[in-house]
């Protein structure tokens, strides 16, 4: 083709089927997107089988246990941390770790959740 001339679908080619892999482009996003969402958590939850115990006492002896914040709520700590506090004070008491971590949010100088 000489200098200038278009191709008949334009100057990138163009035509019915770059309409189609634009299509393509956009759905799958969206198509992948929610088989992903749905396979995420359960691929954490398979690789992740050997890291978690039913049973205290069924838990390697470390140093250190880190235990993640959670929320405060009117000076109380929320279900999801109380459950925390409770099973690294009870690791603990068991002789499987030496110290225990707390972290947590302490963005305002009204709001301390680690102490």
């Amino acid at each position: 083709m000489a200098a200038g001339h278009k191709h008949k679908h334009g100057l990138r080619g163009g035509g019915p089927r770059s309409g189609l892999r634009w299509l393509w482009l956009v759905l799958a996003p969206v198509l992948v997107g929610p088989v992903g969402l749905l396979l995420l958590p359960a691929y954490v939850i398979h690789a992740t089988r050997p890291y978690r115990y039913a049973d205290p006492a069924a838990v390697p002896a470390q140093w250190v246990a880190l235990v993640p914040g959670a929320g405060i709520i009117n000076g109380e700590p929320t279900p999801a941390l109380a459950e925390r506090i409770y099973g690294a004070v009870e690791l603990y008491r068991l002789g499987k770790v030496q110290k225990l971590l707390f972290s947590g949010d302490n963005s305002s100088i009204h709001y301390d959740e680690v102490t």
